[in-house]
Formats: C-alpha cells, structure tokens, sequence
C-alpha cells in the first residue's frame, strides 16, 4: 500500500492526510460477528461471559480471526476436530484462499481436553480439538487468536 508522504506547508496537506486515512481504513477494520447469528453445536455459550466474542480484523486480504467464548457442554465431544459454534461465512468468505487458518495464540481453560482452537472459513465454524473425551456438562473457556491467510506464502 502506498501512502502520500506528508511535510510541512504541503499544498492540500489535509486533503492528503484523509486519503492516507481512507486508504488505512479500507486495508483494515474489525468486524464483531454478532451473537444472534451463532449456531451452536453439542454446547450452550455463557451469554454473561464478559469476554464473550468472535471478531475478524482484516489487515488487507489476510485477517486475525479473535474468539472468545466460555461453553458448556450438552452432549459428549469427542477425540478431534468438533465444530462447536457456526456463523454465515459472509464473515470469512474473503479469505478463503489456499493457506491454511493457523492458531497463533490459544488460552484454554482445560488444555488437557482441548488442545486447539480454530476456524473454518469455507463451513464457517469455530472448531475446538478435542485431546480426551469431554463429557457433556464440562464447562470450558475458549481464548484464541487465529490467523485467516488467503495465501500460503505468508505462512512459509
């Protein structure tokens, strides 16, 4: 991205400043996906939780996909990937490339049931790895943050 270069007594400086300002905008920007649009999946969200959210920062055709929610269980999750929460995937559609969705930071409040955290863009889910069978009941608080890369190259 190329922004205009500004210095004192710039002709149209202010004019400037605002284009490099729109330019930043259309680059980035936070999207909350709203609650109303969850589906849940073998679990109930804490609604009161105050770190509740799925959010995806775009930072130009790539995104950080930030997910914070505690569950509790209502059927048995298994061994492996188990999609717990669904959202439209207008949400992640533009970054639905070749490259892979990678967790870069996981805070999980029972690592030795849950292991990971992610996204699936093309199904729109956030999707939990099981490491041992969690009983239904087991309540569990979820923190990542996931890097959504429409290509492969930035992940090498």
């Amino acid at each position: 991205m190329d922004l205009t270069k500004i210095f004192s007594g710039m002709d149209k400086g202010p004019e400037a400043i605002q284009a490099n300002f729109e330019k930043l905008g259309a680059m980035t920007g936070l999207t909350k996906i709203p609650d109303s649009q969850w589906v849940t999946n073998g679990v109930t969200i804490d609604k009161n939780w105050y770190f509740r959210g799925i959010s995806i920062m775009k930072l130009g055709d790539n995104a950080l996909a930030i997910v914070n929610m505690q569950f509790t269980t209502t059927a048995q999750l298994n061994t492996g990937w188990n999609a717990i929460v669904s959202f439209p995937t207008s949400y992640t559609n533009e970054y639905l490339g070749s490259g892979p969705s990678i967790a870069l930071v996981s805070n999980i409040s029972d690592s030795d049931k849950v292991g990971d955290v992610g996204i699936d863009r093309g199904k729109g889910q956030v999707t939990i790895y099981v490491g041992n069978t969690i009983p239904s009941g087991t309540t569990i608080n979820v923190k990542g943050i996931i890097l959504l890369s429409k290509d492969t190259p930035l992940l090498n």
